[in-house]
């Protein structure tokens, strides 16, 4: 695993840096992209790891990226992706969906800690070239492991 992990981390960071070279729409970016790695069978794409990445970097505010900072944000990014894949994957053992209303309520929440609205995030991370259904599915994934989380150890955990 630790070593397709490491192919698939080389092969990202070498299509971010030739797409960005390139200057490749998303588009058509997505279409020559595969998989950059596997969760219990549950493939994690090229184009998420990207979207992904986008998403950091607009959230942090960084404007000039070396090549070091890059591989550690295609690090982050990869590893949330798992994590969320298989914090997804147990809610799933245990039918918890979360619904788009508990999400919106997320986003709501997001907004008002940094004082903007919800259509100002989303214009943000469209005009950073981050789609909104990255941010969401973060928020899903999140939400979905606190509900297993507290449903499963809330009565033991004391505060």
């Amino acid at each position: 695993m630790r070593l397709l992990m490491t192919c698939a981390k080389n092969l990202v960071l070498a299509l971010c840096s030739v797409l960005a070279m390139a200057g490749l729409s998303g588009a058509h970016a997505q279409s020559t992209e595969g998989v950059a790695a596997l969760v219990n069978d549950e493939p994690i794409t090229t184009v998420d790891v990207r979207n992904r990445m986008r998403l950091i970097i607009a959230s942090t505010g960084m404007s000039q990226i070396d090549q070091e900072t890059l591989a550690r944000i295609q690090d982050q990014a990869m590893r949330g992706l798992v994590d969320e894949h298989l914090q997804l994957q147990a809610a799933r053992e245990y039918d918890i969906q979360v619904e788009e209303s508990e999400i919106n309520n997320s986003l709501l929440d997001l907004a008002s800690r940094n004082n903007t609205t919800i259509d100002t995030i989303i214009a943000d991370l469209e005009s950073s070239g981050v789609d909104v259904s990255t941010l969401r599915h973060q928020l899903e994934a999140e939400i979905a492991w606190q509900i297993l989380v507290n449903g499963r150890y809330g009565s033991r955990v004391r505060i």
